[in-house]
């Protein structure tokens, strides 16, 4: 059975999987480029495999999981639809607010991380989630031109 912190930390992992996938699916609504639009959509879908696979997990340790996302994410995509129409260099403006929102995934998976021990039943799956965040970081920095 985890305990009351390895629960919460998971459920920051899975809400922060739920916003970012609705925000991959929002970015990709945006995108005027269909070239630009299935790369989002192939993110977000990832996203909610792996968000569905942690509150499989959380379910079968005897948690409630809660698949509704944050009114911080809420707010994340409602500043990415206002900049996205002042902006006149959309996509650049785009891709930082994904990089701005990769980075506060990165921060919760490595905080649920450190809560885990070593023979802890999630610490491979929050691993591979970091490695998969770390990459999409390092993606959107080089597409942005900043390291």
């Amino acid at each position: 059975m985890p305990t009351e912190n390895e629960t919460l930390d998971l459920q920051e992992v899975l809400t922060r999987y739920v916003d970012s996938c609705q925000g991959y699916e929002q970015v990709a609504e945006l995108m005027g480029n269909p070239g630009l639009v299935a790369p989002f959509l192939e993110i977000a879908a990832r996203r909610r495999e792996v968000g569905l696979h942690i509150a499989r997990v959380m379910v079968q340790d005897g948690e409630e999981a809660d698949v509704d996302g944050s009114t911080e994410g809420a707010l994340h995509r409602w500043w990415i639809r206002l900049r996205e129409k002042v902006a006149s260099e959309e996509f650049q403006v785009v891709l930082a607010e994904c990089l701005r929102g990769e980075k506060v995934l990165a921060a919760a998976l490595r905080r649920a991380l450190k809560q885990e021990d070593e023979d802890s039943k999630h610490r491979e799956l929050l691993q591979e989630a970091v490695a998969e965040v770390d990459l999409a970081i390092s993606h959107f920095e080089l597409a942005i031109g900043t390291e």
